[in-house]
């Protein structure tokens, strides 16, 4: 098994940050060593020079690396914060409200916002255009999102109502699929948001939840989380994660008064938040 050393050695090639990874290390550990083994190589140093040969090796490293913690409507706080304050105000003043969730592993989040949005403009007579995206680099997970099917045993906080409107049995018993106009309502992409450009800009909304400002460090991280900023519109909300800081040095961003996790672009004529 790698040591601490030799892991962060690893961290350090990939601008990751030690502290986002400590209390998951040992299965990201357990995932290189065996990786390293199957190459038949003894050290992290050999790894590393290994890849930098090898474009192909360093993007399996990559994903070695990728943590995917995803859950339908994690933190509960921020969803309810959602529909009370941040809804009514897209609905009110936009005719079309565009969302990215940013690193969506197997498209918990960003199907989750399409069954709030959806439940919450089922009432109204006219809604806005909802265009939904979820991005990630895992290719596997962009795979599994697309399929809507998850296990029962991962639904196991969502509420009943919302798996009675949502959720349709499928052939298998363990396993529940997303009802097809929720499914249909997501476009899912590959793609890194460390190396890639956002997919589009001028966002309403941006969920950025537990993976770049908790996994990366340094110039890569704030170079990322500048670009994703630039593609928010002036006004529009960016949702980090419970346990997560922006930059020191982003002067754009301001809490709202009613969760210090969603985060409004300031402008001239913000919403009043």
């Amino acid at each position: 098994m790698l040591d601490d050393e030799q892991f962060q050695q690893i961290l350090a090639h990939f601008d990751l940050s030690r502290k986002g990874y400590r209390k998951i290390r040992k299965g990201v550990k357990k995932r290189l060593t065996k990786h390293m083994q199957s190459l038949g190589l003894d050290t992290a140093h050999e790894y590393l020079m290994t890849a930098n040969r090898n474009p192909i090796l360093m993007d399996e490293i990559r994903r070695l690396l990728t943590v995917s913690i995803s859950r339908f409507f994690r933190d509960r706080k921020m969803w309810n914060d959602l529909r009370c304050f941040v809804l009514p105000l897209l609905v009110e003043n936009e005719s079309v409200v565009r969302v990215w969730s940013a690193g969506c592993a197997s498209g918990e989040e960003p199907y989750s916002f399409s069954m709030l949005w959806h439940g919450f403009c089922g009432t109204m007579p006219t809604s806005p255009e909802i265009y939904i995206q979820g991005t990630d680099s895992n290719a596997h997970m962009i795979e599994r999102a697309r399929s809507g099917l998850y296990y029962r045993s991962s639904l196991r906080e969502v509420d009943r109502a919302t798996l009675e409107t949502y959720f349709e049995p499928t052939r298998q018993e363990d396993t529940l699929a997303i009802v097809q106009h929720i499914k249909h309502s997501v476009r899912f992409r590959l793609r890194d948001f460390i190396r890639d450009d956002p997919p589009g800009d001028e966002f309403h909304l941006i969920f950025l939840r537990n993976n770049l400002l908790t996994y990366y460090s340094g110039e890569c991280r704030d170079a990322a989380f500048n670009k994703i900023v630039k593609s928010l519109r002036l006004g529009g909300f960016l949702l980090i994660g419970m346990h997560e800081e922006i930059p020191a040095e982003c002067c754009t961003l301001i809490s709202s008064a009613y969760n210090s996790r969603i985060l409004i672009k300031k402008s001239h004529h913000h919403f009043e938040a």
